[in-house]
Parts: structure tokens; sequence; C-alpha cells
């Protein structure tokens, strides 16, 4: 819990009235100016382009799909129901950076999203003037963590963005956000450390590569700026290591190269549509470099290899390592995903390599990550829904938060049936769904549940 506790303050009745130094006094004041500060003149300049970020949420009504909201009695007995219904409640709060001079704004995916994983119904972004926006989600990425916004104006003040494979452990990093709501905070520190994965932040098959820093990063900060000397978009502030929720000098930033890439993608296809290679893969341990004669502990191990899949076809197999792919050294299972998650489907990548001990080039053609045999996939009638074949039925990985079905799935159910039809794939999904209302059976948490869903 936060506790602020208030010191004793008492004003002279001259400190009130604004001639602090009119009365004679024992003590010393010099009046001149602080000295000049070049990060206070820059932080000053670039400090306007970091938002307050509010998602909101509509009052819940117990009206099932048959009933009219807005009868006539309704509209006589209880006039002003209706506006309170209408009206969201705020229901977190959030950073966001401003990037272009119109509005276009990034932030964290979980910022927009409330805490039951539902999509926000509403977003409110504050400037550094206290003016407030009605944000439109131009698309969100839970993959990334990532979101892009638009707010309608122009003229606003914007942070450019730095080329993040320039940073280097030791440069200096400023966090700018809104912790705990208590307003515009700028803190410092350094960048302790570069492409951090394998924390598992976000969940499951999540994409890292994390900029650490000890600048000071708190609840609230999300969705910030990590900016350079230079007042330069470094990273977008997303998480902390914390034992009780605040601060211990460990935060990690998403790279401003890959919020560039994903901020693009999002205002040009509203969405990520990422390509397919095809494996599974771990990160390279010393036992895995003896065995594989690799000259150095790096890379990724392909410990399985789809079949017919585009790496398969290209020609790896196996117990192959990947150690580098379009020109960039792989250190590890994260940075390898991570760079695989900016590819689409058709695109070629020019990956190099070992097999059984020996350099191999193999160039691989990505398939689209929406083919069934890639393990995840969109069924035609329910878009936005990224689904996985398992065993009981079809696993709900990712559902996008324009969707219609954002306020009713959430990632980690299982579709069992549809329309008393069992899920058992796509083709069988999408010969049950129908226009208007639909049926699903559920697993959430064990648990059968049923949910109706209109799609048209």
């Amino acid at each position: 819990m936060l506790r602020l506790h208030q010191l004793p303050l008492v004003l002279s009745c001259s400190i009130l009235a604004g001639s602090a130094f009119a009365d004679p006094s024992p003590f010393l004041v010099d009046p001149s100016p602080p000295p000049a500060n070049q990060e206070s003149d820059m932080l000053a300049k670039v400090t306007p382009a970091i938002v307050s970020v509010f998602p909101g949420r509509l009052a819940q009504t117990q009206e099932s799909e048959g009933e009219n909201p807005t009868s006539p009695m309704d509209r006589y007995f209880r006039p002003d129901e209706k506006k309170d219904e209408d009206k969201p409640s705020i229901e977190g709060v959030g950073s966001g950076v401003i990037v272009t001079t119109d509005g276009l704004i990034i932030t964290n995916h979980h910022v927009v999203t409330l805490a039951t994983g539902e999509a926000a119904d509403s977003l409110i972004v504050e400037l550094t003037d206290r003016r407030r926006f009605p944000a439109k989600l131009i698309g969100s990425d839970r993959l990334t963590d990532l979101a892009l916004l638009k707010i309608d104006t122009t003229g606003l003040a914007y942070m450019p963005f730095a080329d993040s494979a320039q940073v280097r452990v030791g440069d200096p990093v400023f966090a700018i956000g809104n912790p705990f709501r208590v307003g515009l905070t700028v803190t410092k520190g350094i960048v302790s450390a570069l492409d951090r994965s394998g924390l598992n932040i976000g969940g499951a098959n999540t994409f890292e590569g994390f900029i650490q820093t000890d600048a000071p990063i708190n609840p609230g900060n999300s969705g910030g700026a990590l900016a350079d000397l230079e007042g330069r978009l470094v990273g977008i502030n997303t998480a902390i290591y914390s034992q009780g929720g605040g601060n211990l000098g460990i935060g990690f930033s998403v790279p401003s190269n890959l919020a560039y890439a994903i901020a693009n993608r999002l205002l040009r296809d509203g969405k990520i549509n990422r390509g397919f290679f095809g494996v599974r893969s771990e990160s390279v341990d010393q036992d895995i470099a003896e065995k594989a004669k690799l000259p150095k502990i790096a890379g990724a191990l392909l410990a399985e290899v789809a079949e017919d899949s585009p790496a398969a076809k290209a020609g790896w197999k196996d117990g192959d390592v990947i150690t580098e792919i379009n020109g960039r050294s792989i250190s590890d299972r994260g940075v390898f995903r991570l760079i695989l998650s900016l590819a689409e489907p058709g695109e070629v990548v020019q990956c190099t390599g070992y097999h059984d001990g020996k350099a191999v080039q193999h160039a691989v053609t990505l398939g689209a990550a929406n083919d069934e045999v890639s393990g995840t996939f969109e069924a035609n009638g329910l878009s936005g829904v990224t689904l996985k074949k398992v065993e009981k039925g079809l696993e709900i990985t990712e559902v996008s938060a324009e969707s219609v079905a954002a306020r009713k799935f959430k990632p980690g159910q299982i579709i069992v049936s549809l329309n008393d039809e069992p899920a058992t794939g796509a083709p069988a999904l999408e010969a049950a769904i129908r226009r208007g209302v639909n049926t699903f059976k559920l697993l959430a948490d064990g648990s059968e549940i049923t949910v109706i869903l209109r799609l048209e």
C-alpha cells in the first residue's frame, strides 16, 4: 500500500504574497537562476509528448439478447439510468508516447486491456496540459505488448525514435510516465542490460528482447517512454521485477526498433500478420554447444522441425542450430523468436547455422501463420480470434481487442463445441458458425461455461 506522509508546512505572509526575499533576514539568498542544464532543457521539450491513458468500462446490464434496451417504458420511468450506463468507469491508468504531431500514440497492449483480459470499452488520453481526448484503438498486439492509438488533434509535441540497435549498456536513460497516478514523473538511470528474454512477461509465447534499466519504473509507467540524452525514444516501459509492486531497480522496456516496426504494421493493417517458420526452438547451453561443435555458446537449437514446414522445406533439420538471421547474430532463443516475429508471410529470411558441426546456410520462405499446420489459425466467420488445435478442442491463443469476441473470449480458454457441433478443427468450426446468435461451449479454468456470441 502506498502511504504518503505530509510534512508540517509553515508559510509567512510575505511568502504567500510573493515577496519571499523582501523582509530583512540573516539567511544568504542567491536570486540568480540555476545553472544551465542540458538534461532539464531536453526534458522540458519532450515531456509534453507523454500522455496518461485511461481505459474505461461501460456499466454492465442484465439485458438478454432479445430485450429492447431502449423501450418507451424505460425512457419514461428511468430517463437517467441509460445515461449512467453509457458513461464508462475508469478502470486503471497507464502512460503513452505521442510519436506524430497529429496524435498517433504508442502504449502497451496491457494498458488498453482491462484487468479481466477484456478490451476496454473506451480509452481517454490526457495530455500534460490537462486536455482530454477520446482515443481510437488503431490496433494492438498482445505478443509484443504494444498498441497504437489515435487522438483527433494536431500541433502536438512528439518524441522521435532512436535506433535501439545502437544503445549500449551504461547509456544514461530517463523513464517518463504517470506512476501511481501522481502525475507526470521523470526518473533517471542507465541501461543495465540488452536483449533480456525468457522472463515470461505477458504470458507464454510472447516475444521478448527487452532493454533492462535501473531507472525507477512503477505501476502507471507502463506505456511511457524510455528516453536517451537527446530526448529520443529508446523504448516503451513495460514491466518491472518487484516483490511488492514497487520499484527495485529492475525495469524492462520494449526496444524502440521493435515498437517502430509494430506501430507501422498496426497503422497499415490494424493487426500483425506473422510469418510461419515451423520449428520448436531452445536456447543453446554448454552441452548443446559442445555436441553441435559450435565456436561459442550462442544460437537457437531447432529441437523440432515440423514436417512440411517452411523450415523443413528449406533444409533445416532437428538438432540444427541457427546462429544468424539476415545478418543479425542470434544469442539465444528469445532473440531468434523476436526477429522472426517481425517477418511477414512470404518473406524470405536468410539463416546461417550448423548441421553436424558444419556451417550451413538455408533461405526460408515463411508461410502464413493462419495455416492450421502451423499450430495457430483463424477460422472464417470468427475474425480476430487466433486458435490452436489441442486434445480437447480449439484453444484460444489470442483475441484482437477490436473483434466482436473481445468481451466474451479470453486467451487460454478452449472451445469444445459450437452450436452443439464438436470443435475439431477449422473446417468443423467454420461449418458450425451461423449468422446471428451462436452458442459456444468453453473450458475455462477447468470448468465448462456457455458463451453466447452474435456474429454477422
